[in-house]
């Protein structure tokens, strides 16, 4: 059976290993979870838990996003000594700004765990990752940058693998304190290792005729990213987050995160798309604008059915696999079912667009949109959770997936339009 062209164009960008990647990903991911929680006393995982919960959403601030403007501006940049140039401009900054977040963190430790007086330690060790994490993702910017596509897989291999092998002894010998130095410490191995193999940190030889400065709008660009998405894993934790506070039922938000995984898994697909395209995407913006719609119109037919396809497998596997985990999670098929209709709409508007809007450099339109969203999440998800209970936090939950998407067609067609009048 042929391909579709959309299909056999990203293979050949390497599109299949990023995929493949994320998926090996997730299952190394999955079991060392579950020898996380086999080894750790519960009250120590608790404490882990609460730490990285408590931090989730801070770490898209690492380094301000400057893993994103490296990655948007530096594909606008044509000679390689520049590009090397921005990275080391943009990695010191980086740097400044991981530790003044985590000085943040640091002194407010404390009042972060007053309720659970032990994830004290725990807070203050895993906001080192504001380090090694930004590191890591400014070494996977640089490879997506030097289309080294292959290798970004591989690096996502490497560090699941490496944390199955780092953290699990850490645990057995540390306990849950050398779970979270194993987070800490794999990312920060990666990048030390790549800087150095591939020798990117050094003088900033960028000689005559080059831009010794960062590009203009490099600094905002990268803020308002790192703030969507921070406002992005928002809207994927506030039903979690308010189900926890009004119903006050540690069995319910449970079963509602077990069946909101498999249906979130699926975005791995889009994700792993726009992973690959991204460097291209942006340069088509500033050049071929047109382009951009065209890549759309492929990417949306292509997937319409991969979508379907997804969602009807959710819809009839689902119950079987929440049935794996306990027959006390099978109650959440309901809830499972409605998250998968709305995953079809991230899957097709969602995800895509707003990674477009990412490309085109629309950082702004994105975080405007991300608030707006998470207001409205506030408001609709506390009636509906109040008034129906989990299922009404699922109804809501996939209707903003759909209502954003079509928000950011909307804002992508506008940008379009500027653009083509632009020229005219």
């Amino acid at each position: 059976m042929k391909l579709p062209r959309f299909i056999q164009a990203l293979r050949a960008r390497s599109g299949d290993e990023i995929f493949l990647s994320a998926l090996i990903q997730r299952v190394i991911a999955f079991v060392t979870m579950m020898a996380v929680i086999k080894i750790l006393p519960s009250n120590e995982y608790g404490y882990a838990a609460y730490a990285m919960s408590s931090l989730a959403f801070l770490l898209p601030l690492k380094g301000l996003g400057a893993d994103t403007g490296l990655l948007r501006y530096g594909s606008l940049t044509g000679g390689q000594r520049q590009k090397k140039f921005m990275f080391r401009s943009s990695f010191r900054r980086g740097m400044m700004a991981s530790a003044i977040l985590y000085v943040i963190v640091f002194i407010a430790a404390p009042w972060m765990a007053t309720k659970l007086e032990g994830a004290e330690i725990y807070i203050r060790v895993f906001g080192l990752q504001f380090f090694s994490f930004y590191l890591y993702h400014m070494i996977l910017a640089y490879a997506r940058l030097y289309h080294m596509n292959r290798l970004f897989a591989r690096l996502g291999v490497l560090h699941a693998s490496l944390l199955l092998v780092v953290v699990v002894p850490l645990c057995y010998f540390l306990g849950g304190i050398g779970y979270i130095l194993g987070l800490v410490i794999v990312p920060l191995l990666i990048g030390l290792w790549f800087i150095r193999s591939f020798k990117i940190i050094g003088p900033d030889e960028v000689g005559d005729g080059y831009d010794r400065g960062l590009p203009s709008g490099f600094l905002w660009y990268s803020v308002y990213t790192s703030l969507s998405n921070v406002m992005a894993l928002l809207l994927f934790a506030l039903d979690v987050i308010i189900i926890g506070n009004i119903l006050a039922d540690e069995v319910l938000v449970a079963r509602y995160k077990a069946a909101s995984l498999l249906p979130f898994s699926a975005l791995v697909l889009p994700v792993a798309v726009f992973t690959t395209d991204f460097v291209k995407l942006s340069r088509l913006a500033v050049t071929e604008p047109r382009e951009i719609m065209k890549y759309y119109s492929s990417y949306f037919k292509t997937f319409v059915p991969i979508a379907f396809v997804v969602v009807v497998g959710l819809w009839f596997v689902g119950p079987f696999i929440l049935a794996l985990l306990g027959e006390e999670y099978l109650v959440g098929t309901d809830i499972l079912r409605v998250l998968s209709v709305g995953i079809f709409g991230a899957i097709l508007f969602r995800v895509p667009l707003g990674n477009i809007l990412a490309a085109v450099g629309w950082s702004r339109a994105n975080l405007v949109i991300a608030i707006t969203i998470i207001l409205i999440n506030i408001l609709c998800n506390t009636y509906a959770v109040r008034s129906y209970g989990v299922i009404g936090a699922a109804y809501v939950t996939a209707g903003l997936l759909w209502l954003s998407g079509f928000i950011n067609f909307g804002v992508v067609q506008y940008w379009y339009r500027t653009r083509k009048s632009a020229k005219v």
